[in-house]
C-alpha cells in the first residue's frame, strides 16, 4: 500500500505537466525525430544550437553547376523542414541549380498564444544560427525563403540585420496586408534588397486577399516583384517545377 501512492502522485503530476506547451514540445521533438529517421531524406541532419537549446536542419549541398550561394528555408507555422508542400521541392530544386539550400526546423506555435505572440523570437534566433552555419563555410550570398506565415518575421528579421551577406528575400504564399511595422519599406527600400512575392493563383484565400495590400511593399522598390504562378493550386502541389523554375529565373537575374 505504501507503494501506491507516490506512483498516483507521479501519475498527477504528468497529467499536469501535459499542458499545451508540453504537447507542443513533445510535438516539435516528434517533427525532428521524424526528419533525422527519413531514410529518403536526400539531405544531411544537422544539428544547430541557440540560447534556446539545440535544433535540426537539413543541408542539401549543391548538386551541380557552379557555386551560387545558399538559400535558407522557413517553413510555416503548420510545416516542417521537409514539408512536401513546397519546401521539400525547392530544398531539392534548387540545390540542382548550384544553390546550397538549409532548411530549418523552427519551433511549434504554442496553442495558447495569441496572434503575432509565436515563438518568433526562437524562430529568429535559429534563423541567425542557419545564416552563420552557412558563413562559415565560405557560403556568402545568402538568400532568405520565408513560406506563409513565417513571412512577417522573416522581413523583420532582414529589415533589422541589414547584412551584405543576404541578397534577397523571397516570400512564398505569405498572407501578408500591409508591411509590419512602419519603418520596414524604407529599411528594406535603404538595403535594396530584391523581394519576390510569389504565389499561386489559387493559393489559400487569404494569401490571395492581401495581394494588393503586399505590393505596397514594392511601391517605391524596384527591386520588388510580385508574382502568380497561373493555375498552381495551394500547396503548389503538381506545379513544383514550374516553382523551381520561376524562383531560379529570379535568382539568376537578382543575385549575382
Amino acid at each position: 500500500m505504501n507503494f501506491k501512492r507516490p506512483v498516483h502522485v507521479a501519475l498527477a503530476s504528468l497529467m499536469l505537466l501535459t499542458s499545451a506547451a508540453t504537447a507542443d514540445l513533445l510535438t516539435s521533438e516528434r517533427m525532428q525525430r521524424e526528419i533525422s529517421e527519413a531514410g529518403d531524406l536526400q539531405g544531411e541532419v544537422i544539428e544547430l544550437q541557440t540560447k534556446d537549446g539545440p535544433f535540426l536542419a537539413i543541408h542539401r549541398p549543391r548538386q551541380r553547376g557552379p557555386a551560387r550561394g545558399g538559400i535558407v528555408l522557413l517553413h510555416d507555422r503548420l510545416g516542417n523542414a521537409d514539408s512536401e508542400e513546397a519546401i521539400r521541392p525547392l530544398r531539392l530544386g534548387l540545390a540542382e541549380a548550384g544553390w546550397d539550400t538549409l532548411s530549418l526546423q523552427l519551433a511549434v506555435e504554442p496553442r495558447s498564444a495569441g496572434a503575432g505572440q509565436d515563438t518568433d523570437g526562437v524562430s529568429a534566433a535559429r534563423l541567425d544560427g542557419g545564416m552563420a552555419w552557412l558563413k562559415a563555410r565560405d557560403i556568402d550570398r545568402l538568400v532568405l525563403l520565408a513560406q506563409g506565415d513565417r513571412a512577417g518575421m522573416a522581413l523583420q528579421w532582414a529589415a533589422a540585420r541589414r547584412t551584405q551577406d543576404l541578397r534577397a528575400l523571397i516570400l512564398l504564399s505569405a498572407p501578408l496586408a500591409s508591411p509590419p511595422g512602419d519603418d520596414l519599406p524604407d529599411r528594406l527600400r535603404a538595403s535594396g534588397l530584391p523581394v519576390l512575392d510569389i504565389y499561386a493563383e489559387r493559393d489559400y484565400p487569404p494569401v490571395i486577399a492581401t495581394a494588393p495590400g503586399r505590393s505596397i511593399l514594392g511601391t517605391d522598390n524596384p527591386a520588388y516583384r510580385q508574382r502568380v504562378l497561373a493555375d498552381a493550386p495551394s500547396g503548389f502541389f503538381g506545379a513544383e517545377q514550374e516553382l523551381i523554375d520561376s524562383i531560379r529565373a529570379w535568382l539568376s537575374a537578382n543575385v549575382k
